[in-house]
């Protein structure tokens, strides 16, 4: 259905949530995350996995929440979404303290992201205790959180990191 010009569109009220609701906090347990997706048959065994159908039916109930609404279109904004858009506009300022310095003709990747990384990771406890995230799980979240930015020794960024990030959503 197109999106009316005259009036913001309305988000669909009948599509059900995707994403399960989340079990008991006290059945978490928290580790380090760790590289795992390095061959085509660890991708297909992520593929087929629950915590693939858990990441890709996150996404999907972002998709549905904001379906045929206008960008200019004014919504609510939850308690913990508007903490994370704090922490995100933190983030941000943490960008300016780091300008990018002179590398000439290098095709390399910027050496001030490396102190950007570094402070995203001193700042992150900090950043999650005012997300609530129980001191346990503070370290997996810092690492899904701080990857996200892109990888500190290879100055890259790419679709892993972008997983990173949803993780940390």
């Amino acid at each position: 259905m197109p999106v009316s010009r005259n009036r913001p569109a309305q988000p669909p009220t009948d599509l059900p949530l995707l994403t399960p609701p989340a079990p008991p906090l006290e059945t978490f347990t928290f580790n380090t995350p760790s590289r795992k997706l390095i061959t085509a048959h660890d991708l297909k065994l992520f593929q087929s996995s629950s915590t693939h159908s858990l990441l890709l039916s996150f996404t999907m109930d972002l998709n549905n929440a904001v379906l045929n609404l206008a960008n200019s279109a004014t919504v609510p904004i939850s308690p913990v979404v508007r903490v994370l858009l704090e922490i995100l506009d933190r983030v941000d300022a943490t960008v300016d303290e780091f300008p990018p310095e002179d590398v000439g003709l290098s095709r390399f990747g910027n050496k001030a992201f490396q102190r950007f990384y570094d402070a995203l990771w001193e700042r992150s406890a900090e950043w999650h205790a005012v997300l609530h995230v129980p001191p346990e799980a503070r370290d997996e979240a810092a690492r899904y959180f701080c990857e996200a930015w892109g990888n500190r020794t290879r100055i890259d960024y790419g679709s892993g990191h972008e997983l990173n990030f949803v993780a940390w959503m």
